[in-house]
């Protein structure tokens, strides 16, 4: 089941999408640390180090400016939150699907082990998610094969004359 902190959490049906349910996320205020806010499910079956998943998932931006979201996929079980995935990402207003692979490199984990989700403490935000699907190919299929729209080196800003890196650099 999934599940939010540092906001505000409302379920709902929609039409015209390759999915029927729907969940919107507000965050009334930015945090202190993008931790401050989240919307995360955790594994419902084991993984075992080496298997590959794929995340997809479609959300768009409910307000009238674009989203910010950090995905993650990280451990919980030891308290130290090491991360599978760290992929800073905006989103706009138009629905949109992306896919994230990963392979599980920080040992084997039982069910409740992994959660994966979202920061969204980066600023006061309504973000609607759907088509929440999570694939364990195990291991049979190389990473590579996934279909990956996001990763560490491929999300909005990631370029090396991306806006941000000016203001950045003074």
């Amino acid at each position: 089941a999934a599940y939010n902190w540092g906001s505000s959490k409302q379920d709902g049906f929609i039409d015209n999408q390759p999915f029927s349910r729907s969940t919107v996320i507000s965050v009334s205020q930015a945090g202190n640390n993008p931790w401050d806010a989240g919307y995360f499910a955790q594994n419902a079956n084991p993984v075992t180090q080496g298997d590959k998943l794929l995340w997809v998932f479609y959300v768009r931006s409910n307000g009238s400016n674009d989203g910010e979201a950090t995905i993650i996929i990280e451990e919980t079980q030891s308290g130290s939150y090491q991360k599978e995935i760290f992929i800073p990402v905006t989103f706009g207003q138009e629905w949109t699907r992306y896919s994230v692979a990963a392979e599980i490199s920080l040992g084997n984990r039982p069910a409740g082990g992994l959660q994966i989700g979202f920061h969204l403490g980066q600023a006061a935000q309504s973000l609607e998610f759907g088509g929440f699907t999570v694939l364990n190919y195990g291991d049979q299929v190389e990473l590579s094969d996934l279909p990956t729209t996001l990763d560490a080196g491929n999300y909005d800003g990631s370029a090396s004359d991306a806006p941000w890196r000016a203001s950045a650099a003074n």
